[in-house]
C-alpha cells in the first residue's frame, strides 16, 4: 500500500484507476483486519491516503465529464471545439494514459459523425455510430463492455455483405475500440488479482503475537471442557455415595 502512495507522491503513477481501486479496497476493509490496520497506519500521517483517494476521484470525475461531452458532439465543428478545450487543460490532458483515452474517444466520435451524416446512412451505419460513441474507461459497466466487444467482433467476422463492407470501411476504428475494451477488461482483472494477492499476503504476514493467540485459545477451551467433565464426574460420585449411606441407614 505504501508503494502506491509513494508512486502518487513521486508523480510516477501510470494506472490511476487501478491505484484508486486498490486504495479504496484498503479503506473499506473489515475493521481490525490487516488491510484496515495498514490503511489506518499509513493514513494516520496527515490523512495522506484519503487525500490521494479524493484527488484521484476528483480527476476521474473531470475526465468522465469531458469524455461525456466529447462523445455527445453532434458535428465536427462542435467536436473540434470540445477537443481543443480539453487539450488546453494541462491538468486534464496530461500523461500518456489520459491522452490516449481522450484521443481514442475523439477519433471514434469523429467516425461516428461521419457515419451519421452519410447521404444514405443505413441502419447498420447508425448502430455502429452508437457503439463508437460509448465511453470505455474504469467506470464503464463490465457487462456493457463485454456485449460491445461481442458485437464489434461480429462486424469483424461478418459473413453478410453489408457488415463486411462496414468493417472493411471502418476496420481501423473498430479494431481501435476492440483494443480499448480488451485493455480495460485486462486492467480490471489485473487490479482484482493485485488486491487478492495483497489480501493473502497481509493474512500470511500475521504477527507472531497474533499467531500465538490461536493455540492459546484452543488450550484454554480444552482445559475448560476438562474442568466441566471432571466436575460432573465428582458430582456423580458424590450422589452415589449419598445413596449408599441412605441405604445403609
Amino acid at each position: 500500500m505504501l508503494d502506491k502512495v509513494k508512486a502518487v507522491q513521486s508523480r510516477k503513477l501510470t494506472d490511476p484507476d487501478s491505484c484508486l481501486e486498490f486504495l479504496i479496497s484498503y479503506r473499506e476493509a473489515l475493521a481490525n483486519s490487516n488491510k484496515k490496520k495498514a490503511y489506518e497506519a499509513v493514513n494516520g500521517y496527515q490523512q495522506q491516503v484519503d487525500k490521494i483517494i479524493a484527488d484521484l476521484q476528483s480527476k476521474k470525475q473531470i475526465i468522465n465529464a469531458s469524455l461525456s461531452e466529447l462523445v455527445k458532439a453532434e458535428d465536427e465543428k462542435k467536436l473540434n471545439q470540445i477537443y481543443d478545450k480539453i487539450k488546453q487543460n494541462s491538468e486534464l490532458y496530461q500523461g500518456n494514459n489520459n491522452k490516449k483515452i481522450i484521443d481514442n474517444h475523439e477519433q471514434r466520435t469523429r467516425t461516428a459523425i461521419k457515419l451519421e451524416t452519410k447521404p444514405k446512412a443505413t441502419e447498420i451505419d447508425k448502430q455502429l455510430a452508437v457503439k463508437l460513441r460509448t465511453i470505455v474507461n474504469g467506470d464503464s459497466d463490465k457487462s456493457v463492455l463485454e456485449n460491445l466487444q461481442k458485437e464489434l467482433n461480429e462486424f469483424k467476422s461478418a459473413s453478410k455483405d453489408k457488415e463486411k463492407i462496414i468493417y472493411n470501411s471502418y476496420n481501423k476504428v473498430i479494431d481501435l475500440m476492440l483494443e480499448e475494451i480488451k485493455n480495460e477488461l485486462t486492467r480490471r482483472e489485473k487490479s482484482k488479482k493485485e488486491q487478492e494477492k495483497s489480501h493473502h499476503r497481509d493474512n500470511k504476514n500475521l504477527s507472531p503475537a497474533k499467531k500465538s493467540t490461536i493455540p492459546l485459545v484452543a488450550i484454554i477451551a480444552s482445559f475448560s471442557v476438562f474442568l466441566i467433565i471432571f466436575s460432573l464426574c465428582l458430582l456423580s460420585r458424590h450422589r452415589k455415595n449419598l445413596l449408599k449411606r441412605n441405604r445403609a441407614r
